[in-house]
């Protein structure tokens, strides 16, 4: 039986993130997941905010793809918060993110927002599942991002599976670089100040420690947002479609090199000669 769940707006993100502290939940569990749905009646697009992201980035596109993922995080955190879900926010990875536009949405009117459970699988190295969302207005579908996870196993099979299956085929680098891309240390407090995503593990070393990490990552959607706004001005054109895979975290203080090809629209991003993303766009 589905539980659905509806709010008038987005709950700030900050104060999800305290919640998520807050609630003892265990990082594995065996409990299903429940069928949890949630409504958002009205997303506004804050068109000073949406100039911010651009600018930080450089994008072409007027609304960026990857911006529409900053209110659905914060719709993901809400059912992650619900009673009724059985895993530790904090403790789940986030594996990737397929996005895609579906229409030209009126940017002056509010947009529906709708997010979903879906695609439950168990395997050796834990649980993995996909959180469906869709933007609509007046009915009409706008844009959908699904995003997968993984709450890994307490005692991961030996032998287990990769986090994300075509991890096994990024040894091959691509020949073209399209940018180097210093992440300094205080790349965390940035784009946490801009996307509201002040989760502990991109902030500092004291604060990653509690999860298992010698210093902070940076967050996902961070290099994706470079890695898409340096293939929008190469092309100079506009991402449509984007599909991101995250396979290895990056730390605070190092620098990548964003690489193309083989296709116009693939991209990857690598560190120290190991694959971190991988992306497949298309482009309009």
């Amino acid at each position: 039986m589905n539980t659905r769940l509806c709010l008038p707006t987005l709950p700030a993100l900050p104060g999800l993130l305290l919640g998520a502290l807050g609630v003892r939940k265990p990082a594995a569990s065996a409990a299903p997941l429940p069928a949890l749905d949630l409504t958002v009646e009205a997303v506004r697009l804050d068109a000073a905010h949406v100039a911010a992201y651009r600018g930080a980035f450089g994008f072409r596109a007027a609304v960026p793809l990857s911006y529409l993922y900053l209110p659905v995080q914060r719709a993901q955190l809400a059912l992650f918060n619900h009673r009724d879900f059985p895993l530790r926010a904090l403790g789940l990875i986030h594996v990737a993110n397929d996005m895609r536009w579906l229409g030209q949405p009126d940017t002056t009117r509010p947009m529906t927002l709708t997010v979903r459970m879906a695609d439950e699988q168990q395997r050796r190295s834990g649980r993995h599942f996909r959180l469906i969302a869709q933007f609509s207005q007046a009915g009409q579908p706008v844009a959908s991002i699904a995003s997968a996870y993984l709450a890994r196993a307490a005692r991961p099979e030996r032998g287990a599976d990769e986090t994300v299956p075509a991890a096994q085929g990024a040894a091959r680098v691509p020949p073209t670089v399209l940018q180097e891309l210093p992440i300094d240390t205080g790349a965390g407090w940035r784009y946490a100040r801009l996307s509201g995503d002040y989760n502990p593990i991109h902030l500092a070393r004291w604060s990653a420690r509690p999860f298992g990490l010698a210093a902070p990552i940076a967050h996902g959607m961070y290099l994706a947002a470079h890695a898409l706004a340096i293939l929008e001005q190469a092309a100079r054109a506009e991402v449509r479609a984007a599909q991101v895979q995250f396979l290895k975290p990056v730390p605070l203080g190092t620098q990548v090199t964003v690489r193309r090809g083989p296709g116009l629209g693939t991209l990857s991003v690598w560190r120290d000669g190991q694959c971190a993303q991988q992306l497949e766009a298309m482009l309009d």
